[in-house]
C-alpha cells in the first residue's frame, strides 16, 4: 500500500494526515452529481454536504484532531466543491433511450367519454401451452 505524501513536506503525518484525508474525501464525496445510480451512493453525497455545510460537533471534531480551523476548512471545502462542480460537463438535458421531448398537445383526441369500469376480473385457471 502506497501512501499519499502529499502532506508529509509540511510535516503532517500520524494522526492529524488521517483526519485531513478524512476531510479531503468528504470534499470529494460532496462534489460528486447526486444523481447517482443507487440510492446509497445519493444518500453518501447528501450525508458529506451536509456535514460540510451545516455546522455541526462531529465536523468540528475532526478538524480539531487535523489541527484545522472549521470555518476555514468549510470555506475551504465550499469552494473547493464549487470548482469541481463548475468543471463538470453540463448535462444536455436527454437522456440515451428516453423520450425526453413529448407535446403538451399530444393527448388521446377519441371523441368518447370515458367509462366507468366496476371490476377488472382475472381468471386462476390459466391453460398452459
Amino acid at each position: 500500500m502506497t501512501a499519499d505524501k502529499t502532506l508529509e513536506p509540511l510535516g503532517i503525518g500520524g494522526e492529524n494526515y488521517l483526519w485531513r484525508r478524512v476531510i479531503e474525501q468528504a470534499i470529494e464525496d460532496a462534489a460528486r452529481p447526486v444523481e447517482q445510480k443507487y440510492l446509497w451512493q445519493q444518500i453518501e453525497v447528501l450525508d458529506a454536504r451536509s456535514w460540510i455545510n451545516n455546522p455541526n460537533a462531529d465536523f468540528a471534531l475532526v478538524c480539531e484532531l487535523a489541527e484545522l480551523e472549521a470555518w476555514q476548512v468549510r470555506a475551504y471545502a465550499k469552494q473547493k466543491i464549487a470548482q469541481i462542480v463548475a468543471a463538470r460537463p453540463k448535462a444536455s438535458g436527454k437522456r440515451a433511450g428516453v423520450v425526453s421531448d413529448f407535446s403538451h398537445k399530444l393527448r388521446d383526441q377519441s371523441p368518447r367519454a370515458p367509462r366507468e369500469i366496476a371490476e377488472i376480473g382475472f381468471s386462476r385457471n390459466r391453460k398452459s401451452s
